[in-house]
């Protein structure tokens, strides 16, 4: 059997174009994604449109006073950031299944920080952005934002590392029992975020054409990024599964699973090895192409717990840091169904033949 190439492959070939996102955050796997209308924040005439459609004389207003930026030059990009996000783990949003059409009503700077003005009952929405880091032109700034009915979060504790329960309805059409405690009514809320912010991960990372999903190099997404999602192993040990949990509900059969998925790239993630994404074998076990290429796998080991797992798995792309004789053919026997290991042949028609 030749042996299999240990540098870095490309026999996956990725889709560069930029795909189309579903504002709503729905997940549609081999679908295009649905358009909106939802008024461009940084438009002055959609913010006014905005503001008389939606604003009541009865309406109370809130100011949340942000700090942590340094160039008034990035504000607009500062607002959008923080529109776009607030809007995201909006509990009236997440109830409703859409995004409000704008949060930030008005903004001033006074006193080195950014002032806005929003609507008392969203100030919940944006107190989940405290510590959130933006990327500025300058490098990551931590946010803290502050103001009445703010309260400080950790990073590590923000609603959107919490990863959704499979044993529980949506949590963006479930309703919360008129007695429950304030605590109850916000772990609804963050799941609902959660969900809202993977399904518009996957959308933004599946290739219909292709029947491709890519979650290579997940933390250079900017949306999990600026989450904390992914960027520890504490993290990340919910974040996969997490993932996983919003495939199931999207594609919930088998046979709906194999038409929809036939290759997974999980290159780049830094992994040491495959504890972290098994669940992928559990939601995917019938993909015909894997990537795990740029990985900090070291041996055969490291992934072992992929043993007889992909039946159906054709072509595998994997690299191991240290030198393992006899390595090739360990990992080829773990697949039956394997013609390519490294873009190498490995199985002729006839050798499947006979082991089937």
């Amino acid at each position: 059997m030749p042996s299999a190439a240990t540098r870095r492959p490309t026999g996956i070939r990725k889709i560069q174009k930029q795909q189309q996102r579903d504002r709503d955050g729905d997940l549609i796997m081999g679908a295009a994604p649905r358009a909106t209308t939802r008024p461009n924040p940084r438009n002055k005439s959609d913010a006014r449109t905005s503001s008389a459609r939606t604003d009541s004389p009865a309406t109370t207003f809130s100011d949340v006073k942000v700090t942590g930026w340094s160039d008034e030059k990035e504000i607009p990009k500062l607002l959008g950031f923080l529109e776009r996000h607030a809007a995201r783990r909006n509990p009236h949003a997440a109830a409703k299944g859409r995004y409000p059409q704008k949060m930030i009503r008005h903004h001033q700077i006074l006193d080195n920080a950014l002032v806005l003005s929003v609507r008392s009952e969203e100030v919940i929405a944006f107190s989940k952005l405290n510590g959130f880091s933006f990327a500025s032109a300058h490098g990551r700034q931590k946010l803290t934002l502050t103001g009445p009915g703010l309260r400080a979060r950790s990073p590590a504790k923000t609603p959107a590392s919490d990863p959704p329960s499979s044993k529980t309805e949506n949590p963006t059409e479930a309703s919360v029992p008129a007695s429950a405690s304030v605590s109850d009514i916000e772990r609804e809320q963050s799941k609902a975020s959660t969900i809202t912010l993977l399904k518009a991960f996957l959308t933004r990372h599946y290739n219909g054409e292709l029947k491709l999903l890519d979650l290579s190099n997940i933390i250079a997404d900017e949306e999990i990024a600026q989450s904390g999602m992914f960027d520890s192993p504490a993290t990340q040990t919910k974040f996969f599964p997490a993932l996983m949990v919003v495939c199931d509900e999207a594609l919930p059969t088998a046979e709906v699973k194999r038409e929809t998925v036939h290759s997974v790239l999980l290159s780049n993630n830094g992994l040491a090895n495959v504890d972290v994404i098994q669940h992928l074998s559990k939601t995917f076990p019938d993909i015909k192409n894997l990537d795990l290429s740029g990985n900090n796998f070291e041996g055969r080991k490291d992934v072992k717990k992929f043993k007889l797992r992909f039946s159906s798995l054709e072509h595998l792309i994997i690299g191991f840091s240290k030198e393992e004789a006899g390595w090739e053919e360990d990992v080829v026997s773990w697949f039956p169904k394997l013609k390519f290991l490294n873009q190498q042949p490995v199985r002729v028609e006839e050798e499947m033949d006979l082991m089937l």
